[in-house]
Protein backbone atom coordinates (compact mmCIF):
# COMPACT_ATOMS: atom_id res chain seq x y z
CA UNK A 1 0.00 0.00 0.00
CA UNK A 2 2.85 2.23 0.93
CA UNK A 3 4.65 1.63 -2.44
CA UNK A 4 1.73 2.19 -3.86
CA UNK A 5 0.66 6.13 -2.58
CA UNK A 6 4.37 6.45 -3.18
CA UNK A 7 4.22 5.81 -7.11
CA UNK A 8 1.09 8.07 -6.80
CA UNK A 9 2.94 10.54 -5.20
CA UNK A 10 6.01 10.80 -7.32
CA UNK A 11 3.85 10.66 -10.25
CA UNK A 12 1.99 14.03 -9.23
CA UNK A 13 5.12 15.50 -8.53
CA UNK A 14 5.95 14.76 -12.05
CA UNK A 15 3.40 16.17 -13.63
CA UNK A 16 3.50 19.14 -11.72
CA UNK A 17 7.21 19.69 -12.68
CA UNK A 18 6.16 19.57 -16.72
CA UNK A 19 3.15 21.63 -16.37
CA UNK A 20 5.64 24.19 -14.90
CA UNK A 21 8.47 23.74 -17.42
CA UNK A 22 6.32 23.81 -20.36
CA UNK A 23 4.31 27.35 -19.03
CA UNK A 24 7.96 28.86 -18.92
CA UNK A 25 9.17 27.97 -21.76
CA UNK A 26 5.77 29.05 -23.42
CA UNK A 27 6.40 32.31 -21.85
CA UNK A 28 10.34 32.57 -22.57
CA UNK A 29 8.60 31.07 -26.71
CA UNK A 30 6.53 34.07 -26.76
CA UNK A 31 8.69 36.66 -25.21
CA UNK A 32 11.29 36.10 -27.73
CA UNK A 33 8.65 36.39 -30.90
CA UNK A 34 7.14 39.66 -29.30
CA UNK A 35 11.06 41.19 -28.69
CA UNK A 36 11.85 40.02 -32.84
CA UNK A 37 8.56 41.67 -34.21
CA UNK A 38 9.66 44.68 -32.36
CA UNK A 39 13.14 45.15 -33.70
CA UNK A 40 12.13 43.67 -37.32
CA UNK A 41 9.29 46.65 -36.92
CA UNK A 42 12.16 49.14 -36.05
CA UNK A 43 14.16 48.04 -38.90
CA UNK A 44 11.53 48.31 -41.09
CA UNK A 45 9.89 51.27 -40.49
CA UNK A 46 13.05 53.68 -39.34
CA UNK A 47 10.11 55.76 -37.34
CA UNK A 48 8.30 56.35 -40.93
CA UNK A 49 5.67 54.29 -42.26
CA UNK A 50 4.60 53.08 -45.81
CA UNK A 51 3.19 56.04 -46.68
CA UNK A 52 5.76 58.31 -45.70
CA UNK A 53 8.63 56.63 -47.73
CA UNK A 54 6.41 56.72 -50.29
CA UNK A 55 5.25 60.05 -50.47
CA UNK A 56 9.43 60.71 -50.19
CA UNK A 57 10.09 58.98 -53.34
CA UNK A 58 7.14 60.62 -55.40
CA UNK A 59 8.72 64.18 -54.13
CA UNK A 60 12.58 62.73 -54.80
CA UNK A 61 11.12 61.91 -58.45
CA UNK A 62 9.36 65.37 -58.80
CA UNK A 63 12.83 67.35 -58.07
CA UNK A 64 14.71 65.45 -60.60
CA UNK A 65 11.63 66.05 -62.78
CA UNK A 66 12.30 69.31 -62.36
CA UNK A 67 15.87 69.72 -62.31
CA UNK A 68 15.80 68.01 -65.74
CA UNK A 69 13.45 70.74 -66.91
CA UNK A 70 15.44 73.41 -65.60
CA UNK A 71 18.65 72.18 -67.80
CA UNK A 72 16.78 71.71 -71.08
CA UNK A 73 18.21 73.85 -74.08
CA UNK A 74 16.49 75.97 -76.24
CA UNK A 75 17.01 74.73 -79.80
CA UNK A 76 17.11 75.86 -83.15
CA UNK A 77 17.01 75.49 -87.18
CA UNK A 78 19.17 78.46 -88.69
CA UNK A 79 19.06 78.40 -92.61
CA UNK A 80 22.33 79.38 -94.10
CA UNK A 81 23.13 79.92 -98.14
CA UNK A 82 26.93 81.05 -97.22
CA UNK A 83 29.96 80.41 -98.47
CA UNK A 84 32.78 79.40 -96.25
CA UNK A 85 35.30 77.69 -98.76
CA UNK A 86 35.96 78.31 -102.50
CA UNK A 87 39.23 77.02 -103.52
CA UNK A 88 40.65 75.09 -106.95
CA UNK A 89 39.81 71.67 -105.24
CA UNK A 90 36.42 72.12 -103.27
CA UNK A 91 33.61 74.93 -102.82
CA UNK A 92 31.76 74.51 -99.03
CA UNK A 93 28.43 76.22 -98.82
CA UNK A 94 26.70 76.45 -94.94
CA UNK A 95 23.52 75.36 -95.56
CA UNK A 96 21.80 74.63 -91.88
CA UNK A 97 22.43 75.18 -88.15
CA UNK A 98 20.27 72.67 -86.22
CA UNK A 99 21.03 73.32 -82.14
CA UNK A 100 19.34 70.23 -80.63
CA UNK A 101 18.80 68.96 -77.20
CA UNK A 102 18.13 65.84 -75.84
CA UNK A 103 20.14 62.51 -73.97
CA UNK A 104 24.32 62.67 -74.42
CA UNK A 105 24.33 60.73 -77.53
CA UNK A 106 22.61 63.38 -80.20
CA UNK A 107 22.68 67.02 -77.83
CA UNK A 108 24.67 69.23 -79.99
CA UNK A 109 25.24 70.90 -82.90
CA UNK A 110 24.38 70.07 -86.34
CA UNK A 111 26.20 72.05 -89.53
CA UNK A 112 24.96 70.88 -92.84
CA UNK A 113 27.09 71.46 -95.89
CA UNK A 114 26.85 71.47 -99.33
CA UNK A 115 30.40 70.41 -100.41
CA UNK A 116 31.53 70.33 -104.23
CA UNK A 117 34.50 68.66 -105.83
CA UNK A 118 36.00 70.37 -108.36
CA UNK A 119 38.72 67.81 -109.13
CA UNK A 120 38.75 65.03 -111.45
CA UNK A 121 39.83 62.33 -108.60
CA UNK A 122 37.97 61.38 -105.63
CA UNK A 123 38.86 63.40 -102.77
CA UNK A 124 38.43 63.36 -98.38
CA UNK A 125 37.47 66.45 -96.93
CA UNK A 126 37.62 66.83 -93.34
CA UNK A 127 38.17 69.29 -90.27
CA UNK A 128 40.75 69.57 -87.58
CA UNK A 129 42.19 71.85 -85.19
CA UNK A 130 38.43 72.74 -84.29
CA UNK A 131 37.39 75.71 -81.83
CA UNK A 132 34.78 77.44 -80.61
CA UNK A 133 34.66 80.71 -78.99
CA UNK A 134 38.55 80.14 -78.70
CA UNK A 135 38.52 77.29 -77.13
CA UNK A 136 39.72 74.09 -78.70
CA UNK A 137 36.57 71.41 -79.12
CA UNK A 138 38.50 69.17 -81.80
CA UNK A 139 37.54 66.00 -79.50
CA UNK A 140 33.76 66.76 -79.72
CA UNK A 141 33.84 67.33 -83.89
CA UNK A 142 33.24 64.38 -86.22
CA UNK A 143 33.67 65.96 -89.90
CA UNK A 144 34.64 63.54 -92.96
CA UNK A 145 33.43 62.56 -96.20
CA UNK A 146 34.63 60.99 -99.26
CA UNK A 147 33.59 63.04 -102.51
CA UNK A 148 33.75 61.32 -105.79
CA UNK A 149 35.10 63.48 -109.02
CA UNK A 150 33.21 65.77 -110.19
CA UNK A 151 30.49 65.45 -107.58
CA UNK A 152 28.55 67.38 -105.02
CA UNK A 153 26.88 65.60 -102.12
CA UNK A 154 25.73 67.19 -98.82
CA UNK A 155 28.02 66.35 -95.81
CA UNK A 156 27.02 67.18 -91.99
CA UNK A 157 29.54 68.13 -89.07
CA UNK A 158 28.45 66.64 -85.81
CA UNK A 159 29.64 69.20 -82.49
CA UNK A 160 28.27 67.03 -79.34
CA UNK A 161 30.00 67.00 -75.69
CA UNK A 162 30.10 63.51 -75.05
CA UNK A 163 31.90 63.47 -72.03
CA UNK A 164 29.74 66.75 -69.96
CA UNK A 165 26.76 69.29 -69.98
CA UNK A 166 25.99 70.57 -73.18
CA UNK A 167 28.50 73.00 -74.90
CA UNK A 168 27.18 76.44 -75.74
CA UNK A 169 29.08 78.28 -78.69
CA UNK A 170 27.65 81.56 -78.98
CA UNK A 171 29.47 83.49 -81.65
CA UNK A 172 32.39 81.48 -84.09
CA UNK A 173 33.64 78.34 -85.00
CA UNK A 174 36.98 77.75 -85.78
CA UNK A 175 38.76 74.98 -88.13
CA UNK A 176 41.31 73.71 -90.38
CA UNK A 177 39.15 72.07 -93.94
CA UNK A 178 41.94 69.26 -95.12
CA UNK A 179 41.23 68.16 -98.87
CA UNK A 180 43.32 64.62 -99.32
CA UNK A 181 43.58 62.87 -102.66
CA UNK A 182 40.93 59.38 -102.09
CA UNK A 183 43.17 56.57 -103.13
CA UNK A 184 46.73 57.63 -101.72
CA UNK A 185 45.38 59.14 -98.98
CA UNK A 186 47.99 62.02 -99.42
CA UNK A 187 47.26 65.41 -98.43
CA UNK A 188 46.87 68.17 -101.69
CA UNK A 189 45.61 71.24 -99.90
CA UNK A 190 44.44 72.97 -96.30
CA UNK A 191 42.40 76.10 -95.72
CA UNK A 192 41.85 78.39 -92.60
CA UNK A 193 37.59 78.37 -92.12
CA UNK A 194 35.31 80.58 -90.00
CA UNK A 195 31.52 80.17 -89.37
CA UNK A 196 30.02 82.52 -87.42
CA UNK A 197 26.92 81.44 -85.37
CA UNK A 198 23.68 83.07 -85.52
CA UNK A 199 22.27 85.47 -83.07
CA UNK A 200 19.51 83.50 -80.66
Amino acid sequence: MKKHFLLVLIMVISSVLMVACGSEEAEETTNEDTNTEEVEESKNTDGRTEEDESTSEEDETESQAEEDDATEIEEYVKAYDEEVLDSDEVRIVLKEIKKQDGNMMNRGYYLDFEVENKLDIDIIVKSIKEAADGKMIDDMVQFIETIEANDTTNVEMTIINYWGDFYEINELIEMVIVVLEEEKATEINEYDVEIHMPSE
